[in-house]
């Protein structure tokens, strides 16, 4: 087993640092205590900004250079899945053997006691965190410490606003653990509003970008700022951008725009982001998401599977994935309704926010629907889109006073 670490760790400091946080290995998961603090040491140097080497991981890992540099001559990536997979089954395999004594002496004590055991047992060995059921008196005094909070709070706010005054009044902002899903008819402007709303945010974003490059995003963010169409700019327009590009440096965003990506890789670029801060994360979009390598199920169950996966992702992390989704073709000028969400149900049910995009035939105002709202009602709120900044803003008038029922 020895070997399948070494080559991992290989592989890490070698070729792909950036496999770290997508193989879904922890320190726990190495046999060998040096090992361990070899892959501690990896994810410190990742963390700092820094690609692991020699030196880095030797530095931060005390006492254990001898081995970092016998790593640095391993590691073939094309084997990676491999030896990933025979180190998890080893892990398992120790976690086992070590939980029989334990399970031992609980069904000495009677039925009760193993069972209760065995269920704590199974939950560690799945990687479920077991929670306990709660009184519900106990429930009710955190559920009115909540509601005291958001009694509090101006707006009544619950979680991060999204930018546009007219959609928080319906949503009272993103909520952590909570997936939201923006639909609409291809070239209707989902990309524009999760950007203009990643403008206008105050909190540390990230955006995974499947579709555009991360210049193409820059470009798109300096225009919604300096109010310039970047088509054929003129040098005379540049003093602009650049001054647009100097007011939005201090914002925390990080995009991600790899082109192939799978719920795998997604999931452990997620987890560097919210390391460094994140508090929403946007996918650019659902659908784009690949399969994984075998998975030949059908696209419909597919995307279902991609739906729930990010939803327990939002969980995992506590913080909203904002998620975008085409919708089925329907008539022209016909607004969209849950049931023409593309390709699975199951986006609907697992979705905590449904927003719905639909652009008027002017196409300067476009009415955004809260179409599900987990924890509240449901309306319709008009935005104005600036096609040639692809730039929405919010509309004068007071949009709350429209309700969708």
């Amino acid at each position: 087993m020895s070997d399948h670490e070494r080559a991992i760790l290989g592989v890490l400091i070698r070729e792909k640092p950036d496999l770290y946080d997508s193989l879904g290995l922890a320190e726990a998961d190495f046999a060998e205590p040096a090992h361990r603090a070899v892959w501690r040491a990896i994810g410190a140097v990742i963390d700092a900004g820094l690609r692991p080497d020699l030196v880095t991981v030797g530095e931060r890992c005390n006492g254990q250079a001898a081995i970092v540099a016998s790593l640095t001559s391993l590691g073939l990536a094309a084997n990676v899945e491999y030896h990933t997979a025979e180190i998890k089954r080893a892990s398992l395999s120790r976690r086992v053997t070590a939980a029989i004594p334990r399970l031992q002496d609980a069904a000495a004590q009677g039925p009760e006691a193993f069972g209760d055991a065995l269920e704590a047992v199974a939950s560690e060995l799945s990687g479920e965190e077991l929670t306990p059921p709660r009184e519900l008196w106990r429930v009710l005094v955190d559920t009115t410490g909540i509601l005291e909070n958001r009694a509090n709070t101006p707006g009544g706010m619950i979680g991060v606003s999204c930018g546009f005054r007219s959609v928080d009044y319906w949503t009272k902002g993103f909520q952590p653990g909570d997936l939201v899903i923006v639909a609409a008819r291809t070239s209707v402007g989902k990309t524009a509003l999760a950007l203009s709303m990643a403008r206008r945010m105050r909190v540390p974003i990230g955006f995974m970008s499947i579709e555009m490059t991360a210049e193409q995003i820059g470009e798109r963010l300096l225009a919604m700022e300096a109010r310039k169409s970047t088509l054929g700019v003129h040098i005379d327009d540049m003093l602009s951008l650049v001054e647009a590009g100097e007011r939005m440096q201090h914002k925390r965003v990080w995009i991600d725009d790899a082109p192939t990506m799978t719920l795998a890789k997604l999931r452990g670029r997620a987890r560097w982001m919210r390391r460094r801060g994140i508090e929403c994360l946007f996918v650019d979009y659902l659908t784009l998401i690949k399969p994984e390598e075998g998975d030949e199920t059908h696209r419909s169950e597919r995307v279902g599977k991609l739906a729930k996966g990010l939803k327990q992702l939002a969980r995992e992390l506590g913080i909203p994935i904002v998620a975008l989704s085409q919708i089925n073709r329907i008539g022209e000028g016909q607004m969209p309704g849950l049931e023409n969400l593309r390709q699975s149900g199951e986006i609907e049910e697992d979705a905590d926010l449904v927003l719905l995009l639909h652009r008027k035939r002017d196409e300067k105002d476009t009415l955004l629907r809260v179409a599900k709202n987990r924890r509240g009602p449901v309306g319709d709120v008009e935005l104005h889109y600036e096609s040639e900044y692809t730039l929405f803003t919010e509309v004068e008038h007071e949009n709350h006073a429209r309700n969708g029922g």
